[in-house]
């Protein structure tokens, strides 16, 4: 047989022209994959760095490995993405850092997509016949499959990253082309290599030019011929023929081909129809589907198969909800009795984001009453999601962060500066992203969910808070708090199946042991659990009331830090301050809570003591020796020590002065006698 020897030239000139403008540092992931029809992962990797002394290494390195899929003795087909990635531990998109071209996979009507294309955006950098061949069912005439790429100007970095990936979907849809291929870590083959599908063929490249595109510019030219709803084409051949009304394989056995990477595409179409006629909203198919998928093992997710399926699961639905939608079954499908084994086999493990606490695709509440630090908590939450950093000693799962600023956007773009210098993370780059203001989430849901699915998915949504979105007129209407819920849980079934958090204000008077949202029973059984933010001195507990779904855990010490930071200023150049919340380790909340009580025993004895019963919060601020930062009595520190006490009945209140109780007079005079033993002072 004779051996296939690919074109080094071509591979070297198709290189330069893609990553012409890469920068050092970044992996080119070169990967070789099966290409006899098997869906299998990567046969072969190679990442290569960009190491300041040109692309040599990597042409090199990408000849040789196209040269091992051609010797290899099953087919096998050369196809690098073409993006720069952080390191070479992967090439997912949560690992890239770069991209380098508008490409489009050209497999239907090719001539015609081509002219369509380059008469918007100019001629492709690269024209590459990919090896395959379209043949036209009406006239019988063979068109070469073509691959068009547009090289940037500059490389996609941060948000044009999510700009790019749109724009390759539009693309995609504007000429009927391959939609797996909108992805930028998707693999594509590359010209100098070879398509073994059948008879062996080179992919080659058609024509070359030096025009460049700008990713912005692109994307512009691109809205304005966006068709009006996604069509998908192109993928396996076997891609259309399993969406019968009644597919005989049980559901179990769909799940089954799907949770094991058997089997993606013939499973997702029939059980996604299975689900939507049993009267499942779409949706909650969506997030269904994608929980299903990913049980898979992390080590069978490739890109050549489970992204770009992952990503088809909201299209696979909306075929499914058009076709089936409107035609309600009188009778499920199969056996409405359930084996044991059939019954557990649809069981979900938890998927946490924050270990023990917040499961993804839930939606839970976060009550607490002005001044509680729920905002802190939330932005720190915010933060150490998208720096992958633990939070109060349990892991927290890195994603992308969407930020509902509704409430007070400008004290959080406050906060959000402060810690960004006293938690280290770049403002710039930080994978959280903020939508400021007030709007319907009803009349813009379609459009979040677009820009968070162009963004990548999102790993946890903050809403701050629930009231500043609720659309009502009564906050303690139950039938329209429950409904104001739902939509709030609907965002858990947004691209990548975040958790949700809303921020809620608690009911009217509510004490520290009834935080429960406004709204009653009716918004807290549509949330998954309800957090509660209980404040005290400085510091706020973290816990749960109400409801929670998962096991219990044990309560979580937050403090307020108040801060400054260089380029948070006024007008006149002045810091201006405000308050960041800080994680507690055991450690510090034992000796917060030591010092909580030492502070009210001297209290208690002050006032024991005091020959004037009637002293002002300034008096006693002053004989405690209680000064705040600019040595002014710390009269708030004296109103918290009261409140906290008269909750304890150790202290009453009257007309504007505190009177000891009978058990307050006896919890003074042990606190007396307890110091006096230790010869301690207080204050």
């Amino acid at each position: 047989m004779t051996r296939l020897i690919v074109d080094g030239d071509q591979i070297r000139t198709f290189a330069e022209a893609v990553f012409r403008y890469a920068s050092d540092g970044q992996t080119i992931s070169l990967r070789i994959f099966p290409d006899d029809g098997e869906e299998e992962e990567a046969l072969s990797i190679n990442p290569v760095k960009v190491n300041g002394h040109g692309l040599v290494p990597v042409i090199e390195a990408a000849i040789a490995q196209a040269q091992r899929a051609a010797d290899c003795d099953r087919r096998a087909v050369f196809c690098p993405p073409l993006g720069g990635f952080k390191d070479g531990r992967n090439a997912k998109e949560v690992n890239l850092t770069e991209g380098y071209t508008l490409s489009v996979d050209c497999d239907q009507r090719p001539d015609e997509a081509r002219q369509k294309l380059e008469g918007l955006l100019g001629p492709a950098t690269i024209t590459a016949a990919s090896g395959g061949v379209w043949t036209d069912p009406e006239t019988g005439e063979c068109q070469d499959k073509v691959h068009l790429h547009w090289r940037l100007n500059e490389p996609a970095i941060g948000e044009d990253l999510s700009r790019l990936k749109l724009a390759r979907r539009i693309a995609a849809e504007f000429v009927g082309a391959d939609t797996t291929n909108v992805t930028i870590v998707h693999p594509i083959r590359w010209p100098g290599s070879w398509h073994r599908k059948n008879e062996p063929k080179l992919a080659r490249i058609v024509s070359i030019t030096e025009n460049e595109i700008d990713v912005r510019d692109a994307l512009e030219l691109l809205e304005r011929v966006r068709p009006e709803r996604t069509q998908a084409h192109g993928g396996t051949a076997d891609e259309g023929q399993h969406e019968d009304r009644q597919d005989p394989r049980p559901t179990a056995e769909l799940i089954a081909n799907i949770t094991s990477g058997e089997q993606y595409h013939p499973s997702l179409v029939p059980l996604s129809a299975r689900l939507i006629r049993s009267g499942m909203t779409p949706g909650a198919v969506v997030n269904f589907l994608r929980a299903i998928m990913e049980q898979v093992p992390p080590e069978r997710r490739d890109g050549l198969r489970w992204y770009p399926r992952f990503d088809s699961i909201p299209q696979i639905v909306t075929t499914a909800e058009e076709k089936f939608g409107t035609k309600q079954e009188s009778t499920p499908p199969g056996r409405i009795i359930k084996s044991s084994s059939d019954f557990v086999r649809d069981f979900i493990p938890p998927d946490y984001q924050w270990d023990g606490i917040l499961q993804r695709r839930f939606c839970y509440s976060l009550t607490g009453g002005t001044g509680s630090l729920k905002t802190g908590i939330a932005l720190l939450l915010a933060a150490s999601t998208a720096l992958g950093r633990s939070m109060s000693g349990r892991l927290v799962e890195q994603g992308r962060v969407i930020y509902f600023a509704g409430e007070n956007p400008d004290d959080i773009r406050m906060r959000w500066i402060a810690m960004a210098e006293h938690m280290g993370f770049d403002i710039e780059t930080i994978d959280v992203h903020f939508i400021p203001g007030v709007f319907s989430i009803d009349e813009l849901e379609a459009r979040v969910r677009e820009e968070v699915e162009a963004l990548c998915g999102a790993a946890l949504v903050i809403i701050d808070t629930s009231a500043a979105y609720f659309p009502g007129d009564g906050e303690n209407d139950n039938v329209q708090m429950g409904a104001h819920a739902r939509r709030l849980r609907n965002l858990a079934t947004l691209p990548g199946g975040p958790t949700v958090l809303a921020l809620c204000h608690p009911v009217k008077n509510a004490s520290a042991d009834n935080l429960l949202p406004r709204g009653g029973g009716a918004f807290l059984n549509e949330v998954d659990g309800n957090l509660t933010a209980a404040r005290s001195g400085t510091t706020t507990t973290l816990h749960w009331q109400g409801k929670f779904r998962g096991p219990d855990f044990e309560p979580m010490a937050f403090e307020q830090w108040n801060v400054t930071a260089a380029a948070l200023k006024d007008s006149k150049g002045r810091p201006v301050p405000t308050v960041i919340a800080r994680a507690l380790t055991a450690i510090e909340q034992q000796a917060a809570a030591s010092q909580e009580r030492t502070d009210e025993d001297a209290l208690l004895i002050l006032l024991l003591e005091s020959v004037d019963g009637h002293l002002s919060l300034a008096a006693i601020a002053t004989a405690l020796r209680w000064l705040d930062k600019k040595g002014e009595p710390y009269k708030s520190k004296v109103v918290r020590s009261l409140k906290r006490l008269e909750k304890e009945k150790l202290v009453t209140a009257l007309r504007g002065s505190y009177d000891l109780t009978e058990k307050g007079k006896s919890a003074a005079k042990k606190a007396k006698y307890n110091r006096d033993a230790a010869g301690a002072t207080y204050g």
